[in-house]
């Protein structure tokens, strides 16, 4: 997310000020709102590896309201306030820890709303039981598990970690009714090629967003066809270069759908 400021104007207004929420600084204190989520972040095993945590938040619109990173050194504290103490507002919380060479390494996913004039928590952390283990895109990982990501509040002195529990259809921030990805690998992977190959819950089209960072720059043949699974090969690749991806696909009706970041390095 990019802001610009020119000489002669006073600075715009940051989006996520006039957004449905008030985001303060990740990593930092704030003044307590009287409707508000604080979410903690423990990288704990995972991040001793990681150079960095990036989290993303999304609002009832599925709007993206903050995008940024961190350092692992420290549990990172997000504050989220719901604009003019609206309850009803929900979100969706995406922590990632990522390597050296800007590649997702691990995911915790949450989503979930507030009560009413009153300050509560969610923590959320990485432990080493989900090391490997690969979750759909509407999962999080907890203690080896993949599980939905809805999570309930907790005084914000509580220190136990928050157990996610089965979402309410339709009650999710960011999360609109459409195709799901429940599978997605890169494979075969060769200095100059690799395979995407990915599966769907419903028949869809498919297309691959690739490139050496997470801005991506590049995207494979589109496949019009409306299929379960797709695999697309991906040539041209440069040897000893990290890659960032992602696949959408479109269904029948028009809904679509876009897999989280992935990566993998040629040899």
């Amino acid at each position: 997310m990019s802001s610009r400021r020119l000489a002669s104007a006073a600075p715009p207004a940051p989006p996520w000020r006039t957004a449905l929420f008030t985001l303060a600084a990740l990593l930092a204190g704030c003044q307590a709102a009287p409707t508000q989520v604080v979410v903690f972040i423990d990288p704990a095993d995972q991040g001793v590896d990681a150079a960095g945590l990036r989290v993303r938040v999304w609002d009832t619109d599925a709007q993206l309201v903050l995008d940024r990173m961190g350092p692992t050194t420290d549990v990172a504290r997000v504050p989220l306030s719901a604009r003019d103490d609206d309850a009803a507002r929900r979100y969706e919380l995406v922590a990632e820890l990522i390597d050296a060479d800007g590649c997702v390494t691990a995911r915790q996913l949450a989503r979930g709303g507030y009560e009413a004039g009153a300050q509560r928590a969610i923590r959320l952390r990485f432990d080493d039981a989900c090391e490997g283990v690969s979750c759909s895109n509407d999962q999080t990982c907890v203690e080896g598990v993949c599980r939905a990501p809805c999570f309930g509040l907790q005084p914000l002195d509580d220190p136990a970690r928050s157990i996610p529990f089965q979402c309410e259809p339709g009650g999710d921030a960011g999360v609109p009714d459409g195709p799901r990805i429940v599978a997605l690998e890169a494979e075969n992977v060769t200095s100059t090629s690799v395979e995407i190959y990915w599966e769907l819950d419903t028949e869809a089209t498919g297309q691959t967003e690739y490139g050496d960072s997470f801005v991506y720059g590049a995207l494979s043949i589109f496949e019009p066809a409306l299929l379960p699974a797709h695999r697309q090969r991906i040539n041209g690749l440069t040897p000893g270069t990290a890659y960032h991806f992602r696949v959408h696909s479109v269904d029948g009706a028009g809904r679509e759908v876009r897999s989280d970041e992935r990566c993998f390095r040629t040899p």
